[in-house]
């Protein structure tokens, strides 16, 4: 799903740094930022901290990071903050 997005928004492709990770578990790239509980795929790391709630995202915290690891939690992030449409 997010590859084709990006490939269809090649600018946002180059605002966030995208990283693939092998499929089984367990995958030591997130483990090392978040910890063993919260390495499920995909996941997006919020590179700083939201200042201010955004309606309806649910915003996870973990060894000092924040991230979403909803698939659709993480299509609305983009959408609202990079203003490509929502996905369906």
């Amino acid at each position: 799903m997010f590859e084709g997005l990006l490939h269809l928004y090649p600018d946002l492709a180059s605002q966030i740094d995208v990283r693939f990770v092998e499929f089984p578990k367990p995958r030591p790239e997130i483990v090392e930022l978040l910890g063993e509980a919260h390495q499920s795929c995909p996941v997006l790391i919020l590179g700083h901290s939201l200042e201010k709630p955004i309606d309806n995202l649910r915003i996870k915290t973990a060894h000092n990071h924040q991230f979403i690891d909803d698939p659709e939690q993480i299509g609305n992030y983009l959408s609202i903050t990079y203003g490509i449409p929502r996905p369906h």
